[in-house]
C-alpha cells in the first residue's frame, strides 16, 4: 500500500471510519473545527463524533457532486484547519480547486477515497490527493475485505499505532463478505432486499467505537482482492455508459431523470455506482421494493447536519445547505457492476419514468 499510493505510513484499522476518526483527531489537535461535506455517508458523522472536534459544515454543489467553494471557503475563514472531501459514488474531485481554497489557511486536506478509488482527474488519482488518506475495504466499497480501512500518511510524523485487537466481532467480515458474494447478483436481489433485518439500501447512524487494528481476514481478503479491485474499472465505465445512453433515450428532456454532470468526467470515474437525480422521487414503499430488485438504491436520505448526534458540535449551525438538501431528496445510485443486464436497465427505467420498455 506504501508502494501503489506514495505513502510514507499507513495504518490498518477496523473500518474506514475508524481510520477517518484517527486522521480527524490528527488533524484537529488544538481544538480547531473540521470542514465536512454537508451531504455524505453517516460514517462522516460517526468519525467525527468519535473524534470529538469541532464540525463546520460546507455545501456540496448538486449538479457536480463536488464542495461548493464559496461554503468551503467560509468554513476555513471561520477557523477550520481540516478538510476532509470524499469521491462520491467514485467521481473524482477537483483536487487542485481544493489545494487553492485551502493553502492560504495552512488547512489539511483529508481524501475520503473509500469510494474513489480507480478515479482521477488533471492527473492526481484518488487515493493519493490527500495530506491524509482514507481507504475502506467495507461492503460496497469496490475494493473489499469484508471490513477494514487504512490511514495513509504522505509524510511528517508517524500516526499513533491503532490499539490492540479486539477480541470480538471477527466473523463479521467473512460472514459480509460470504453473503455479499451468494447475494450480489440481480437474479437475487429481491430477496436480501425483503428481508428488514439485513438493512440493505438504508443509511443508519453507527455510534463510532474505539479505533483497532483490521483483523486477519479483512487484510487477506484485501489483499487478495487489490488487483482485481482496480482491473474492474473499465467494465464499471461501460456500464455506466449503459445506463447514461438509455436515460437519454427514454428521456432526452430529462423530464424524470437528471444525470449529473459528473458524467462529464465518466472516462476517469472508478462508477463505485452512478449517481442520478429524480425530479418527482416516488415515496411508494411498494414502488421502491420493485426498483431494489435491480439494484437501484435511494441515496443517503438527510443532509448530515440534521443528524442530532452531530449537532453539539457544529460550529455554523446558523447555515443552511441547498445542495444537500437536494441531493437528500432526489438523488438515487444505479448499479454498475458487470451482471446488470440490458432488461435490468430497461425494467428500472420504465418504473423511473412510467413508460414501458422497449419491445
Amino acid at each position: 500500500m506504501c508502494r501503489r499510493f506514495d505513502a510514507e505510513h499507513v495504518t490498518l484499522t477496523g473500518s474506514g471510519t475508524q481510520a477517518l476518526q484517527l486522521a480527524i483527531t490528527m488533524a484537529t489537535e488544538g481544538g480547531h473545527a473540521v470542514a465536512l461535506p454537508a451531504y455524505s455517508c453517516f460514517d462522516l458523522v460517526s468519525a467525527v463524533v468519535g473524534a470529538g472536534a469541532p464540525v463546520c459544515f460546507y455545501d456540496i454543489d448538486p449538479r457536480t457532486l463536488t464542495p461548493a467553494s464559496d461554503s468551503l471557503e467560509q468554513c476555513l475563514i471561520q477557523g477550520a484547519r481540516a478538510v476532509v472531501a470524499g469521491n462520491l459514488y467514485g467521481f473524482p474531485l477537483p483536487w487542485d480547486e481544493l489545494r487553492r481554497i485551502a493553502a492560504p489557511h495552512g488547512a489539511v486536506l483529508i481524501e475520503d477515497a473509500a469510494q474513489g478509488l480507480g478515479s482521477s482527474l488533471d492527473g492526481t488519482a484518488a487515493g493519493l490527493a490527500g495530506d491524509l488518506t482514507i481507504l475502506s475495504f467495507g461492503r460496497g466499497k469496490g475494493w473489499t475485505g469484508g471490513g477494514g480501512g487504512a490511514l495513509l500518511v504522505g509524510g511528517g510524523p508517524r500516526p499513533d499505532a491503532a490499539p490492540l485487537d479486539d477480541a470480538g466481532g471477527r466473523t463479521r467480515p467473512s460472514l459480509v463478505s460470504t453473503a455479499a458474494w451468494l447475494l450480489g447478483r440481480p437474479a437475487l436481489y429481491g430477496f436480501p432486499a425483503s428481508v428488514p433485518q439485513l438493512g440493505l439500501g438504508q443509511t443508519i447512524y453507527h455510534d463510532p467505537v474505539p479505533p483497532s487494528k483490521i483483523s486477519v481476514f479483512s487484510a487477506e481478503l484485501a489483499a487478495r482482492t487489490e488487483d482485481a479491485a482496480f482491473e474492474v474499472m473499465p467494465e464499471r465505465r461501460k456500464c455506466a455508459n449503459r445506463w447514461a445512453d438509455a436515460i437519454r433515450a427514454v428521456d432526452p428532456s430529462e423530464q424524470s431523470v437528471r444525470l449529473c454532470s459528473p458524467l462529464r468526467a465518466l472516462e476517469s470515474a472508478s462508477c463505485l455506482r452512478l449517481p442520478v437525480r429524480l425530479k418527482n422521487p416516488s415515496s411508494s414503499e411498494d414502488h421502491w421494493k420493485k426498483l431494489r430488485r435491480f439494484g437501484v438504491e435511494s441515496g443517503y436520505p438527510r443532509a448530515l447536519p440534521e443528524l442530532d448526534q452531530v449537532k453539539p458540535l457544529v460550529t455554523n449551525s446558523h447555515e443552511r445547505f441547498p445542495g444537500a438538501d437536494t441531493l437528500a431528496s432526489e438523488l438515487v445510485t444505479l448499479p454498475t457492476h458487470h451482471w446488470v443486464r440490458d432488461a435490468d436497465i430497461e425494467g428500472a427505467l420504465a418504473l423511473i419514468t412510467g413508460q414501458p420498455p422497449t419491445p
